[in-house]
């Protein structure tokens, strides 16, 4: 199981997701290694989707505790709240190479995500070559052509070094996860888009063109 899939599954079968913060601060005070009050102080805050409780719990999941305090976590949160069997339930979850390759040959596109799903932003070096490789690998074993193809950032994550490596991996555009629409003569590696929690929907001050998509709706 990758780790962005264990935090997703033990949010969505948690009783009160919201509590789940607590939960976490709990286990990392018996822990030791890190405090939650400093964590609470940094990460605490809400984002574009979720409450600040459920902000939290994924940004310390995701990047903000160290790797191998992470895995720790997710696995012993995945087995209290999800499943026991990580390994039958991960063979239920993925799709396999064969099943990709016969998605491809029924018309189905795919484009590169990463290798584990980590931050490519906040990404060393080394972890980067592996994440934007591994794609690439994964994407040759299934027949999907990687020159020309499409890269999406695993959380949004990117900047110079990661639009580079993209690139010269043979990726030709990237998806970022920035709310706007998009001008083709803008970088290509730099693609916003909308989600699709965002349309149709009532005009948001924080995404001004969403009045101007909400008019073309209407006319």
């Amino acid at each position: 199981m990758l780790e962005v899939n264990r935090i997703q599954f033990v949010l969505a079968n948690h009783p009160t997701p919201d509590r789940l913060a607590d939960e976490l601060d709990a286990m990392l005070a018996a822990d030791g290694r890190c405090n939650p009050v400093d964590l609470r102080r940094a990460h605490f805050t809400p984002n574009r989707y979720d409450s600040a409780s459920v902000a939290y719990t994924k940004r310390l999941l995701q990047h903000a505790l160290p790797t191998e305090l992470r895995s720790e976590l997710t696995r012993a949160l995945f087995r209290l709240h999800v499943d026991h069997d990580e390994k039958s339930f991960a063979n239920d979850l993925y799709l396999t190479p064969d099943q990709a390759s016969e998605m491809l040959a029924g018309g189905m596109a795919f484009g590169g995500h990463g290798d584990l799903h980590l931050w490519h932003d906040q990404a060393s070096p080394e972890q980067l070559a592996r994440e934007v490789a591994g794609s690439a690998d994964t994407m040759n074993a299934i027949g999907a052509p990687v020159s020309g193809g499409a890269y999406c950032y695993p959380f949004g994550g990117q900047n110079d070094a990661v639009r580079d490596a993209v690139r010269a991996a043979g990726f030709s555009v990237g998806f970022t996860v920035v709310p706007a629409l998009w001008s083709s003569s803008a970088d290509h590696l730099q693609i916003s888009r909308l989600d699709t929690n965002d349309l149709p929907h009532k005009s948001d001050p924080r995404c001004p063109w969403l009045a101007q998509v909400a008019d073309q709706e209407v006319r």
